[in-house]
């Protein structure tokens, strides 16, 4: 720092990336574990999803698999009434969801939809929706066996969570079916 002006702008070495971010992704995307889809695991498509957020509606469509791995979402740019994010299982499929802590955890994520799952072997609550998570669908799945550490619900729904639609979830002997947490709407 001895005041005088440099003649050039120094070269650390560091390359600069001058490719366009990716696009936002909209339409349908196949999760397949044998690599013939778009993604090999539920947590490969969140990735892309926080990656590159959507611009219009957007269908995850999972085939049949175990699939080890607790779903972790959260808000998904571009996401919203017009813009919904699906999981779904493929038709005729059975994907069925090993979560860790959770199966699926909506964590401040807004207009998601879980449709038609397995979720078991969790070892706390098989969905879980925080965080102000809102204008979610949990629908049509069969959630067994989680919550194995303690007393946690099939389905919970913290405070400021408002808008959500439970229905059609087939949940069998955990400590708690649907448990709502400070939560209205």
């Amino acid at each position: 720092f001895d005041g005088d002006a440099r003649a050039a702008t120094p070269d650390i070495g560091a390359d600069e990336n001058t490719n366009p971010p990716p696009p936002a992704m909209t339409g349908t995307y196949m999760v397949k574990q044998d690599g013939t889809g778009d993604f090999i695991s539920i947590t490969d498509a969140v990735a892309a999803l926080n990656l590159r957020g959507v611009s219009g509606p957007v269908l995850i469509d999972v085939y049949s698999g175990t699939y080890s791995s607790q779903v972790d979402l959260v808000e998904i740019t571009g996401a919203g009434s017009t813009s919904k994010v699906t999981f779904s299982e493929h038709s005729g499929e059975t994907a069925i969801v090993n979560g860790e802590d959770y199966g699926f955890r909506l964590n401040g994520a807004d207009y998601i939809v879980v449709k038609g799952f397995d979720i078991t072997s969790s070892t706390r609550d098989g969905v879980l929706l925080e965080n102000g998570a809102g204008n979610n669908e949990i629908t049509g799945n069969h959630i067994y066996a989680v919550g194995t550490s303690g007393n946690y619900a099939a389905i919970r729904i913290n405070s400021n969570c408002d808008g959500n639609k439970i229905s059609g979830n087939n949940i069998e002997g955990d400590y708690f079916g649907i448990q709502l947490y400070y939560a209205d709407d």
